[in-house]
């Protein structure tokens, strides 16, 4: 158990997501709309950027991912993505020319861009994928859809994307399956997980259905993941019921689950 020590000017309402990096915790706090970072042993670092409409400024801080190098948080209500350094100094501010819910930075300055609905009509060349990789001042989309434009695995509804220290990790609602994207293009199923009993075919055609089963807590979700250097730690929630599950990295084919 790890104490943050938060003052009035820094209390953490409602962690939305934590990420650490170089033994440092970044949480993006829902309730407060803040993004704080703090030591491991819960010493207070600082808050990075402020809610507001100027430069360096968010209003709706809807995503945030860390790199080794900086802090991205994306702004859904201005829809621009904000680079900060660790320690807080802010690197650039941009207007995106597209939709999104994610912006992740990859090694080489371009960034992974993510957004379940698809509907980007302000640039068609992105519409209908799910995932595109652009460069770093967002006007040059690279790839789209995946890391191969041929590979139909990710459909929309899929759930965000995670990622951890160079590598990338989503679950697809669809084929209740947690994969990862390799960065030559493939991709790789970590486990899929059969639930007793199984989500019928109306689960995955009818939106009404489908919606009614997750206000009542029955439909599948991870719904919190994490990944260190020796385990890969996710929650999956179906059927009411919630299971965590531990996976030690190294094993490259781990089994199907049963989730009673």
């Amino acid at each position: 158990v790890v104490k943050l020590a938060t003052y009035n000017y820094n209390v953490v309402g409602e962690i939305s997501k934590m990420e650490i990096v170089n033994d440092t915790i970044f949480i993006l706090d829902k309730k407060t709309k803040s993004v704080y970072s703090f030591l491991l042993d819960g010493s207070y670092l600082c808050k990075i950027g402020k809610v507001g409409q100027g430069p360096g400024e968010y209003v709706e801080p809807t995503s945030m991912s860390v790199s080794e190098n900086c802090v991205v948080i994306y702004d859904q209500w201005q829809h621009k993505a904000i680079e900060y350094s660790h320690d807080g100094n802010l690197l650039s501010d941009r207007q995106l020319p597209f939709f999104c819910q994610k912006v992740i930075p990859m090694d080489n300055g371009d960034k992974l861009c993510f957004e379940e609905a698809a509907d980007n009509y302000h640039l068609p060349m992105i519409l209908d994928y799910c995932f595109w990789q652009c460069d770093s001042s967002y006007t040059i989309v690279k790839k789209k859809g995946l890391y191969s434009e041929h590979d139909k695995t990710i459909s929309n509804g899929d759930l965000p994307i995670y990622h951890y220290d160079g590598r990338f990790f989503y679950f697809s609602i669809t084929k209740n399956s947690f994969y990862e994207i390799n960065k030559d293009g493939s991709i790789n199923c970590l486990v899929k997980i059969n639930f007793e009993p199984e989500y019928p075919d109306e689960f995955y055609t009818n939106l009404s259905f489908r919606l009614d089963l997750e206000k009542n807590s029955n439909a599948v979700s991870v719904t919190n993941f994490l990944m260190t250097d020796t385990h890969a730690i996710y929650n999956v929630t179906g059927y009411g019921k919630s299971v965590c599950y531990f996976f030690h990295t190294s094993i490259s084919n781990l089994p199907t689950l049963t989730m009673p």
